[in-house]
């Protein structure tokens, strides 16, 4: 499977954290498909037609700056010293998704 990254600005100086919301668009002419930012500019491409695996792939990666966001705002309201051991452990795996997805930067 063959996917393309674009990014708005030099490698070394991206962040998913510039990032809004992602929608999922047709390709080039129509042929596969495309996460595409607001302004219509791509995020990346599937280019090797419409399989439907394809386009589960790009709507999860569509997802991705809501689900960061949704995730970061549902750690800002817990409480560590409210929850049991079993909740720290899903808080810490919710922080270290974070950091994955952000390159190793959690808040």
């Amino acid at each position: 499977m063959t996917y393309q990254m674009h990014t708005i600005k030099e490698r070394n100086e991206y962040s998913i954290n510039q990032e809004q919301s992602w929608k999922v668009d047709y390709g080039y002419k129509g042929y596969g498909f495309a996460v595409k930012r607001d302004d219509n500019s791509t995020v990346c491409n599937f280019p090797d037609g419409l399989r439907p695996e394809q386009k589960a792939l790009a709507q999860m990666i569509s997802a991705t700056p809501d689900l960061l966001a949704a995730l970061r705002d549902l750690l800002e309201e817990a409480d560590l010293n409210e929850v049991d051991e079993y909740t720290v452990s899903k808080i810490e795996a919710a922080r270290a998704a974070i950091a994955k997805a952000t390159g190793g930067h959690h808040d």
